[in-house]
């Protein structure tokens, strides 16, 4: 009942501004940006209202988190609401979920409409921390609109670092371009990226198979929502997912909008320095000011090291 609490008195306040009286992160909690919503084609702010009409008249919704920050679940929380108070009733994705995971949950609840602990448990196997999307998974399931699976099945997965593109099912490669290579410039990007995002612990060929295993989760987080149907879809996806110019929103027909929560950086108060290829920036405060470098030494150390051969077997 007590996150249930929350969400309510969480739309209560959104309902009336875009600021919120309490963050879940305390970080820059107070630094001008947060609570604000801009608009990166406009270059303005807008407010929450306006957002909401926006968000009723297009038929897919990208929502692009920081996975630990609980404020990035709790407004997710607030647009799945906005969305079903005006009538919209979308498919919802999950990165978070694989195929068998969504199969699982789906038809537990069909035998125990009450046993919410499955779609709980499908997070927490998957390493996702359901805690931390619990207000999420309460206003999705008393909503009634399911969980759905946008992430490659195991076998896709291997699938791909094994054999490529080729290890990929056929309605996954030719329809979303994954048989024509990456443009050179962009690879280049990526790469950087990559190697800047794993604070040096990658190579180049730890990179390249990174790209190609992002593509494929990118094309399969479009071909699940374009399973969606007349109702639309809404992902929820790591912001990286849901660029528009390189990840699933290319792969999209039809109207689409992309909305990326963004923690602020304590000495940078103009908007438009903050990442691009979004619709809109929704700025929170930040989890933790440490140096993710430091913070993730161990999983970035284990992932440079060789593999052994129970390592691949587990893959």
């Amino acid at each position: 009942m007590k996150a249930r609490c929350s969400v309510l008195l969480l739309l209560m306040t959104l309902g009336c501004a875009t600021q919120l009286s309490e963050w879940q992160h305390a970080m820059a909690s107070d630094h001008p940006l947060v609570g604000r919503i801009w608009a990166s084609e406009a270059g303005e702010f807008v407010s929450s209202n306006e957002l909401t009409q926006e968000l009723l008249s297009t038929h897919w919704v990208l929502l692009g988190e920081k996975h630990d920050n609980l404020d990035h679940h709790r407004l997710q929380a607030w647009v799945i609401t906005e969305l079903v108070r005006g009538g919209r009733r979308p498919a919802m994705k999950f990165e978070m979920l694989m195929p068998h995971q969504a199969r699982q949950i789906r038809d537990r609840l069909a035998a125990d409409p009450g046993d919410l602990a499955v779609v709980l448990s499908a997070f927490d196997r998957s390493g996702w921390k359901a805690e931390r999307y619990r207000e999420l998974i309460d206003v999705i399931y008393d909503a009634g609109l399911g969980f759905d699976a946008a992430n490659l099945s195991p076998a896709e997965r291997r699938g791909v670092r094994q054999l490529g593109m080729d290890g990929l099912p056929d309605e996954l490669v030719e329809p979303f371009g994954l048989d024509s290579p990456v443009d050179p410039a962009l690879r280049e990007i990526l790469v950087e990226e990559i190697r800047q995002a794993h604070c040096g612990h990658a190579s180049d060929a730890m990179a390249n198979r990174l790209i190609e295993v992002q593509r494929a989760v990118d094309a399969k987080m479009a071909y699940s929502m374009l399973q969606g149907g007349d109702a639309g879809a809404v992902l929820i996806a790591g912001a990286g997912h849901v660029q528009r110019e390189r990840a699933v929103p290319q792969h999209l027909v039809g109207p689409s909008l992309v909305i990326a929560f963004v923690e602020v950086q304590r000495d940078e108060f103009d908007p438009a320095a903050y990442p691009s290829g979004y619709d809109y920036l929704w700025f929170t405060p930040r989890v933790d000011d440490i140096d993710p470098c430091v913070k993730f030494r161990e999983q970035l150390e284990r992932m440079h090291a060789p593999k052994t051969d129970a390592d691949m077997n587990a893959d």
